[in-house]
């Protein structure tokens, strides 16, 4: 009986401190293992890939030796998405243009894309705005490597515009353009990066090439504006007029898209929050190409994008609401005061279980004293209907064989044994 009674007593205690325990770990994020994480970026000399180098340098620094952070190099955009389908990235570089599955998650827009559309100077006149339709008639057109970001906007573009090409398009990264058009074997180009970028600054810089503006005049109601309208996840932009020196010498509508960091949905709750959170505190570290600071924002991801935010990233935002703890503090104080009352009600159980067993073991006593006091075979039938009842009750588990029951016991044999020597005797 008393080992029941501890052991009731211990299931009980341990509920309450587990849910407690329960509640402040899982508030503190302490289930955190050792794992190596993978960002997917881009080709290895492309904005995404720098940025990456930068991020995964200051997440080892500050998250490791617990955390490493690596990279993954790719085609772009749209084969990240897949590798956070397919479970070889944790987080990735994409641009909201992009067909994000159900797996995908939103952390933060970092900054904003321009598509820069090139062609090879030579092939316009120098007065006149160069305009998409001019695509139609050249050879050597590159959309940008397959399964980029680029590669997909550029064929968006085209058919929203209605201009076919008239090869098969090249698929070049954008390291290789300047030589390519500087050779003579390349026409034109689609190239989204940050305004003012290193590598959009080096090809504009010679004059070979020209940029294609969307139409003239005000951005609302251009023609940018009206696939912007027609696709939500892009934005029109303005190229200013000598963004790069001296080029382009008046100013090019084009069109613009953010560029995201995303992350798996089955990325680590507490991992995802440090990411952001480091991310946010440390964006004067981070920069794009050379000199571009990052211009991270949630809401303008929230308002033009489907992609719905990481909870970890969600609580970095909501960092200066009120915690877990406090929303919930008459919930979590009425839980301890369930578990306890509980707890108490099995501990009156148990004593009261215990009480009703001694009483049927003093019964017995009583009931032997009177039977003792009988004469001849009276006596001894009584104390043996005792006997057989006592065991009855212990059977029905109406009493425990503890030690008072041994107690009983012997006292009761001790009875019987005295009854029968005293019929012998008579």
């Amino acid at each position: 009986m008393k080992s029941f009674r501890l052991y009731a007593e211990f299931a009980a205690m341990l509920s309450v401190a587990g849910l407690i325990i329960g509640i402040v770990v899982w508030q503190l994020g302490y289930f955190q293992r050792d794992r190596q994480w993978t960002i997917a970026t881009g080709d290895p000399d492309g904005n995404y890939h720098q940025l990456g180098q930068q991020l995964a340098a200051l997440l080892n620094e500050k998250l490791g030796p617990q955390h490493e952070f690596r990279l993954l190099t790719s085609a772009g955009s749209a084969e990240n998405v897949e590798l956070l389908d397919r479970g070889e990235a944790d987080f990735a570089f994409v641009q909201s243009n992009a067909d994000a599955s159900e797996h995908v998650r939103m952390i933060s827009g970092l900054y904003d894309e321009v598509l820069h559309v090139l062609v090879r100077a030579d092939l316009t006149e120098p007065n006149e705005q160069v305009s998409l339709e001019l695509l139609e008639n050249l050879e050597n057109v590159s959309l940008g490597p397959q399964g980029s970001g680029t590669s997909q906007v550029a064929k968006m573009l085209l058919d929203h515009f209605e201009v076919p090409l008239k090869s098969p398009p090249l698929r070049l990264a954008t390291a290789d353009l300047k030589q390519k058009f500087a050779a003579g074997e390349l026409d034109a180009a689609f190239v989204l990066s940050a305004p003012g970028s290193a590598a959009t600054d080096e090809l504009m810089d010679d004059g070979n090439v020209r940029l294609v503006s969307l139409g003239d005049g005000p951005l609302s109601g251009s023609a940018a504006d009206g696939f912007a309208t027609l696709h939500p996840r892009f934005k029109p932009e303005l190229l200013p007029a000598r963004l790069y020196g001296r080029r382009p010498q008046a100013p090019a509508q084009t069109i613009g898209v953010s560029a995201l960091l995303v992350a798996s949905d089955a990325a680590e709750f507490n991992v995802v929050r440090q990411v952001t959170r480091r991310l946010f505190s440390h964006r004067n570290q981070l920069v794009v190409g050379e000199e571009t600071p990052l211009t991270l924002s949630q809401e303008d991801a929230s308002v033009r994008l489907s992609i719905p935010f990481h909870p970890g990233a969600e609580a970095f935002y909501h960092r200066e609401n009120p915690s877990f703890l406090v929303v919930y503090a008459e919930v979590i104080a009425l839980g301890i005061t369930v578990a306890v009352g509980l707890w108490s009600l099995i501990r009156l159980f148990v004593h009261w279980l215990a009480d009703v067993k001694k009483e049927r073991i003093d019964q017995l006593y009583r009931e032997v004293r009177a039977a003792a006091q009988l004469t001849g075979g009276d006596r001894l039938n009584a104390l043996r209907a005792i006997h057989e009842q006592a065991f009855d009750q212990l059977m029905g588990e109406k009493l425990v064989a503890n030690e008072s029951f041994v107690i009983f016991h012997d006292y009761l044999l001790n009875e019987i044994d005295r009854a029968e020597r005293v019929q012998q005797l008579g």
